[in-house]
């Protein structure tokens, strides 16, 4: 049996009119273009909010900051709060991370990945700063 697999991306401060699977020739971004062809495209989005650490926690817990505790960014997600790599692992998803994860009150990251998210393919920003500090 073969292991489920899916990809979300999440761009940081990335307008729809940067897309060209939005706006056609006039944005070159085949890639992107080219995932949104197979995936699933949005047509309407809404954030529960305009800054990055309340906006992520919502999207990676399923609940509004004011829940679960990050109502600004420095501050972390609840204990009690899952996020959608412990409920997808108990399932049998293997799940990655990439990126500014900015869910744990720092900025950075801690380079350690969650429960619920595979440690083999955790990369925050702290893992970047980690080895970009050891080419030094």
């Amino acid at each position: 049996m073969s292991k489920k697999q899916a990809i979300a991306i999440m761009c940081d401060t990335q307008r729809r009119d940067m897309l060209g699977c939005y706006y056609g020739d006039n944005v070159r971004t085949p890639n992107l273009d080219n995932l949104a062809s197979k995936g699933v495209l949005f047509e309407r989005a809404y954030d529960c909010s305009p800054v990055c650490g309340p906006a992520r926690s919502a999207i990676f817990s399923g609940t509004y900051p004011h829940t679960n505790g990050i109502w600004s960014n420095g501050f972390a997600l609840g204990t009690d709060i899952a996020t959608v790599g412990q409920r997808l692992s108990k399932e049998g998803i293997c799940c990655a991370y990439i990126g500014k994860w900015h869910l744990d009150g720092s900025v950075f990251g801690h380079g350690k990945a969650p429960e619920g998210w595979s440690p083999e393919w955790w990369y925050d920003a702290r893992n970047y700063l980690e080895e970009f500090d050891d080419e030094q």
